[in-house]
Formats: C-alpha cells, sequence, structure tokens
C-alpha cells in the first residue's frame, strides 16, 4: 500500500513538474504554430490529471491562436481537443460535432 501512494505522489510531481515547464515555455513564446503545438501538449497534461477547466480554457487558447494563424492542423487539433472535454465531461453531442470537424479538417489536409 505505501508502494502505491509512494509512486503515486511521484507520478503527479512529475505531472506538475510538467505542466509548471510548459506553462513557462507559453509565457515568452511567440504567436506561432509552436506555440498552438505547446498550448495542445498542456492541454493533454491538464487532461491527464483531470483538471477540466484548465483544460478547457488552453483548448480554446490553441483553437483561438490556430484560427488566426491559419494553421489548420493546429484547427483540427483544438476541435479534437474540444470533443475529448465534451466526452470526459459527459457532453456527447458537443464531443461528437467537434471530432467531426476535426476530421473534416484532417481529411482535407491529408493528415
Amino acid at each position: 500500500m505505501f508502494c502505491i501512494l509512494l509512486f503515486g505522489s511521484y507520478f503527479c510531481h512529475a505531472q506538475n513538474k510538467k505542466i509548471d515547464s510548459l506553462q513557462n515555455v507559453l509565457r515568452t513564446a511567440p504567436n506561432d504554430t509552436n506555440k498552438v503545438n505547446t498550448i495542445t501538449r498542456l492541454f493533454k497534461e491538464f487532461i491527464g490529471t483531470s483538471q477540466f477547466d484548465s483544460a478547457t480554457a488552453r483548448a480554446e487558447q490553441g483553437f483561438q491562436l490556430a484560427i488566426k494563424l491559419n494553421y489548420l492542423r493546429g484547427q483540427a487539433s483544438g476541435y479534437n481537443n474540444k470533443g475529448i472535454i465534451g466526452h470526459y465531461t459527459g457532453n456527447f453531442p458537443m464531443a461528437l460535432e467537434n471530432y467531426a470537424k476535426s476530421l473534416e479538417i484532417r481529411e482535407k489536409i491529408g493528415d
């Protein structure tokens, strides 16, 4: 039992270090496709730690930047991330709608 608790706390600490590191990168990152990709990685870390409010905010931030940059792969990821949020929060119609939009863009760009 002790080993499980020890491993669990180590895993959570490692997750938080990764989140902190990605947030530090974003503070000074220029608004480009790399920033969209970093936001997506941060989104995944928040999802992995069940921080759905933070994940939702990052999904929207990355999606809006991808639109501004006309970065289609980033837009597809943004729709997919919104679908993931819908799935995890039980809003399945929203999830399905966003997954479909992501798929449409990915097919369009051959991704």
